[in-house]
């Protein structure tokens, strides 16, 4: 993918398409309740947009350092997680993929990403067509106790410490 910035093409990332049927098996794919795809920066734009590189590598917190001022003083700092329910399948085709690109094996059901972010795997109930369970977060405070927001019938967030989950339900 490319981006023009003041009249300028720059390459802007590479993407892999993980719900393209040309790359998995048409059967397999029409069964699936999840899709996701993958995106890696190109060095080009972090150079254009003046990001810091360390050891080649182009991180998130690298991206996000030009943006501290306005994350100052936001209650949510971070995503750090994604609690996904998946058929037998999906579970199985999630795990090999995981560990195919170097993903961390927390526990049977768990992953971390060289980020640290996480992905827990459960069990979708059959009838059940929502993949995503909870979202979680670390946020810029410690809060004592346990709050609980309701935003709808369906999306419920928690906050303990400094960390949290937006649930759907």
């Amino acid at each position: 993918m490319t981006i023009t910035v003041d009249s300028i093409t720059i390459p802007w990332f590479d993407v892999l398409i993980v719900n393209d049927f040309s790359l998995m098996d048409s059967t397999f794919m029409a069964q699936l309740h999840f899709w996701f795809w993958i995106m890696e920066y190109r060095t080009e734009y972090f150079e254009h947009r003046n990001f810091t590189i360390v050891n080649n590598e182009l991180t998130r917190e690298n991206y996000l350092a030009k943006h501290e001022l306005e994350r100052k003083n936001k209650l949510l700092k971070n995503f750090s997680g994604l609690v996904i329910k998946l058929n037998p399948g999906e579970k199985r085709y999630l795990k090999k993929f995981f560990t195919s690109i170097g993903y961390e094996m927390l526990n049977d059901n768990e992953y971390r990403a060289p980020d640290h972010f996480t992905f827990l795997l459960k069990n979708r109930d059959p009838g059940d067509h929502n993949s995503i369970e909870s979202i979680r977060f670390e946020t810029s405070e410690n809060f004592s106790g346990t709050r609980t927001i309701k935003i709808s019938d369906h999306v419920i967030i928690t906050i303990e410490g400094n960390r949290g989950q937006i649930y759907f339900e």
